[in-house]
This record gives structure tokens, C-alpha cells and sequence, in this order.
């Protein structure tokens, strides 16, 4: 059984939801170590990014992912410092799991006063 052939990165409809991946991965490396990660953490940073890329069904090069994420590391930086400043954390950063509303009780219908009857 073949594999799908392979997509190009500005066709997925997701992108976003993978730069956001990109960016989670380097808060976090920033967190633990205080620093923005050099070549050979980058590549390891960029493998746990494909492995969240290929886990979503998602057919895109590996190369195309390392090439979007060395693009977009010095924006990174630049927000992970004002992140930082603003003391953003990665738990901030997740959304909250939606509660269900409880039901509403069905509404009583009100009864219509009836007129006495004349005869």
C-alpha cells in the first residue's frame, strides 16, 4: 500500500496550527534553558514538529518544515521576549477546555385565562 504523495506547505488549509506548534516548541526550549536553541537543538526542535506534522496526517516534506521554521525563528525570538516580559507561560497559552452549558429546564407554558362563559 503507497503512501500519499507529498504536499506543498502553502497548500495545507492547517498552517496555522503548525506555525503554532513551531512556536510552542521554541517557548518551551526557551524556558528550560534561557536562550534560543542553536543548530543542532534547532534540528532536534524541528524533528518534535514533524513528528506533531505526521501524526496529524499532515504529507509534507521534512525539509519544507526545517526551512519554514529557520525563516521564522528571529520572529520567534522576538516574541518569545515580549512573551517573556509580559511573564507569558505555556500553560497561559493554552485555551481553556470548554464546559458544556448545563441544559436549560424546559420553560412551563403559561395558561391562558379562560372567560366565563355568558348565556
Amino acid at each position: 500500500m503507497s503512501e500519499k504523495p507529498l504536499v506543498p506547505y502553502k497548500s495545507l488549509k492547517q498552517k496555522a496550527r503548525i506555525a503554532d506548534w513551531m512556536y510552542r516548541e521554541t517557548l518551551r526550549f526557551f524556558l528550560e534553558h534561557q536562550r534560543m536553541p542553536e543548530a543542532e537543538e534547532f534540528e532536534l526542535l524541528c524533528q518534535i514538529v514533524y513528528a506533531k506534522v505526521r501524526i496529524s496526517n499532515y504529507r509534507v516534506a521534512y525539509e519544507e518544515i526545517q526551512q519554514i521554521y529557520a525563516k521564522r525563528l528571529d520572529s520567534y525570538a522576538q516574541r518569545i521576549q515580549r512573551d517573556v516580559e509580559a511573564e507569558v507561560t505555556l500553560e497561559s497559552l493554552t485555551k481553556p477546555p470548554k464546559q458544556k452549558k448545563a441544559p436549560k429546564p424546559p420553560r412551563k407554558r403559561k395558561k391562558k385565562k379562560r372567560e366565563p362563559a355568558t348565556t
